[in-house]
């Protein structure tokens, strides 16, 4: 399924969980027929992340 909306985790010194709010953002915009997804760049190494980060972008 590809998100016409992603929500995407920026980790941070005080940013490594997503804020509990976004699940349930999330889940009433799919119930709206808006797929969305979530993106958690804190699952990945700092070498990691930006291509990460591009491969879901080109997606």
């Amino acid at each position: 399924m590809q998100a016409r909306l992603l929500i995407i985790n920026c980790p941070g010194a005080y940013f490594i969980h997503i804020p509990m709010g976004t699940f349930g953002l999330c889940d009433y915009l799919n119930q709206r027929k808006i797929t969305t997804g979530i993106l958690n760049l804190a699952l990945y190494d700092e070498t990691e992340r930006a291509s990460v980060l591009n491969r879901y972008l080109e997606q």
